[in-house]
């Protein structure tokens, strides 16, 4: 959830870490770049 909120308050998918990248990729089975439009 934090990741979401970071994203909608501007963050940059660049400055995602390797934690949560992992994370979010293996939850979703897609690349991390292809969740967040």
């Amino acid at each position: 959830m934090t990741e979401i909120t970071r994203l909608r308050n501007g963050g940059d998918k660049a400055d995602v870490t390797p934690e949560t990248r992992h994370v979010v990729e293996r939850l979703t089975g897609l690349p991390y770049e292809n969740c967040w439009r």
